[in-house]
């Protein structure tokens, strides 16, 4: 709040881009506009999920899990229409593990994706239950 009364609109970190299984180092912004839309309208925005994935993976970590995370920035439904080749390849860097989970965002709704590589099944958690199905379908292909 100190900050926001300072003049500053967000809140930014930089993380090592290996935790979404890419090269370099990344940024994670949360605007404060973003966290009241969270805490008021129940509006969840990317870096909040970002942020939470990173949490996630460092949960499988300590567990030793041997699970990768993928950046719901990157794994969006948008994105697999717009730069499929960039969402293949970072599944693909994902598969090395057991399990891949991902936060996908099918163009106004999250839901969670889960891989399991071993079992070769896609599976996913829908909290509203009306998605249409055969949007689904291509996430299946990308992983196959």
């Amino acid at each position: 709040m100190e900050q926001s009364a300072k003049g500053a609109h967000s809140i930014t970190a930089k993380v090592v881009a290996s935790y979404f299984e890419s090269d370099g180092e990344l940024s994670i912004t949360i605007g404060f506009n973003d966290l009241y839309d969270l805490f008021n309208i129940d509006s969840l925005d990317v870096g909040l999920l970002r942020s939470w994935t990173l949490r996630m993976k460092q949960q499988a970590n300590q567990m030793q899990n041997n699970v990768g995370f993928l950046d719901p920035q990157v794994f969006s439904a948008t994105m697999l229409q717009l730069q499929t080749k960039e969402v293949t390849q970072a599944i693909t860097k994902a598969m090395k593990h057991d399990f891949v989970v991902g936060a996908y965002n099918t163009g106004g709704h999250w839901i969670v994706v889960t891989i399991a590589i071993k079992w070769d099944v896609v599976l996913y958690l829908d909290s509203a239950k009306t998605w249409p199905k055969q949007k689904f379908k291509d996430v299946v292909i990308v992983v196959n």
